[in-house]
């Protein structure tokens, strides 16, 4: 009962900050789903990365520090209270719910990438960033040891943030910032949409069988 309350009230402070920023700018989804098609490669390829990691995770006898989620206190099981949801077991709400995420992914993904790889620069700071950003997923109810690999992730997307500011022909630092957040918003954004959909499937099966 409380995992499903806070997994409620964190989904629904997403979507009221997905909608605010939509109503600023609508391309956003169109910039992130339907350009810079080669990134859907790149970001199933961070997939297929980490995936083996978060099955050794669950799997290895790993000290019980690695393993600690605020979740633990009540005695849950480490997991993204976000994506609770797909355990409803209702095909409708399940696709439903897969597809208003979808349309906030771009949104929340790149309010995170203004926050985190903005102005950033520096191996110190992207370093640093990365791993506030990793941390920060705690919120959420992943363990420790998750919130590594996602900072791990986190200082791949400031790679794609640096090259999209350099690759900017614009004189003004704005500009460039902004090329920069996209680049990395576009690798973000895809990454989270593939995890998302993936979710998505097995629980949809897991309706049927």
């Amino acid at each position: 009962m409380l995992l499903t309350i806070i997994s409620g009230l964190l989904i629904c402070l997403s979507l009221i900050t997905s909608y605010k920023e939509f109503k600023k700018d609508t391309s956003i989804i169109k910039e992130v789903y339907f350009k810079r098609g080669w990134d859907y490669l790149r970001a199933f390829g961070l997939v297929l990365l980490i995936t083996p990691c978060v099955i050794a995770i669950y799997n290895l006898p790993l000290p019980s520090f690695f393993t600690w989620s605020w979740l633990s206190l009540f005695d849950e099981q480490p997991t993204n209270v976000m994506l609770q949801p797909f355990s409803s077991g209702s095909v409708i709400f399940i696709i439903l719910f897969w597809f208003v995420l979808s349309l906030s992914l771009p949104y929340l993904a790149k309010l995170e990438e203004e926050t985190f790889r903005s102005n950033k620069f520096t191996q110190k700071d992207r370093i640093k960033t990365s791993i506030i950003f990793g941390l920060l997923h705690m919120t959420m109810g992943v363990c420790l040891s998750i919130a590594i690999i996602i900072g791990l992730i986190g200082y791949i997307y400031s790679i794609f943030y640096v090259s999209g500011f350099q690759k900017s022909k614009s004189q003004d630092f704005k500009v460039q910032d902004q090329l920069g957040v996209m680049y990395s918003t576009s690798i973000h954004a895809k990454y989270n949409f593939i995890l998302v959909t993936i979710v998505a499937v097995f629980s949809l099966l897991a309706c049927f069988y």
